[in-house]
């Protein structure tokens, strides 16, 4: 996955399974790096579904 990310950054599926990976790895740091970038992505692109999935993770981690 970070290989696709650094190939596709701005791709809003690829920063959500890197987050994903991230917080099932513990690294909840990365994680809510990532959500808030897929978040932000999502809603700069019109997708508000995948916005309010990384919302919804952000504030399930406790992310500031």
């Amino acid at each position: 996955y970070e290989r696709a990310a650094k190939q596709f950054p701005t791709h809003i599926g690829t920063l959500l399974n890197l987050a994903t990976c991230a917080e099932k790895a513990g690294d909840i740091v990365r994680a809510c790096q990532l959500f808030e970038d897929a978040r932000n992505l999502a809603q700069n692109k019109g997708q508000p579904d995948r916005a309010r999935f990384a919302q919804a993770r952000l504030t399930s981690l406790h992310c500031p």
